[in-house]
């Protein structure tokens, strides 16, 4: 999945759908980034037995590379490193965190 962010974002002036909502760039940027979260959780738990670490490691991991990636943009022709998008990755990283848990907690029967 990171590699994937990392092609996607390298490819200049890269255009998404318009949806004539205004906001495609931070819903995908809030989605892919979710995603990203979720795998890296799962990553987490193999390695350590504690979920507050677990999330902690998560939530490093992917806000650190969410970081890297916005710098990463300003240098690929037609790509901007905005605060804007880095606020709706890390966004979504919470969000897959969150729900990496709830599902856990819930629906895996791993507590």
């Amino acid at each position: 999945m990171a590699l994937f962010i990392l092609v996607m974002t390298s490819i200049p002036r890269l255009k998404l759908p318009d949806a004539h909502i205004g906001w495609e760039d931070k819903i995908a940027h809030f989605a892919v980034y979710t995603v990203f979260s979720i795998l890296v959780c799962r990553s987490a738990a193999a390695v350590w037995n504690s979920p507050a670490r677990q999330a902690a490691m998560a939530a490093a991991g992917t806000v650190i590379f969410a970081g890297i990636d916005e710098m990463h943009q300003a240098f690929i022709p037609g790509r901007f490193a905005e605060i804007a998008d880095f606020a709706a990755d890390a966004a979504g990283a919470a969000a897959g965190i969150a729900l990496f848990f709830l599902y856990k907690r819930y629906f895996s029967g791993h507590k």
